[in-house]
């Protein structure tokens, strides 16, 4: 068990996802709050290649979009990305 003091200052992130039908008229909002308190060579590793997240989301019928926001709630930053519903399907 690494000391305290050998970890990172501890944060959280906040991870959203907003899914939208086709016509952007209807969206489904869902998300939760992450802690993150990192070792330094974690923290270092992180930075070039990043976090990943495991999230289970209901399939979405015919087209529309996902939207993932993350926001860093130290520093309030915040990243985004869109995607197309139909690059979310199971490929065979």
């Amino acid at each position: 068990m690494a000391d305290e003091r050998e970890l990172i200052e501890p944060t959280e992130g906040d991870k959203r996802f907003v899914r939208r039908d086709e016509e952007g008229l209807h969206a489904k909002v869902s998300g939760s709050t992450v802690g993150l308190k990192l070792k330094p060579e974690t923290y270092k590793r992180a930075l070039n290649e990043g976090l990943t997240f495991d999230e289970r989301l209901e399939s979405m019928p015919g087209k529309g979009t996902l939207r993932v926001v993350v926001v860093d709630v130290n520093s309030g930053r915040i990243g985004s990305v869109t995607v197309p519903s139909n690059a979310l399907e199971a490929r065979p």
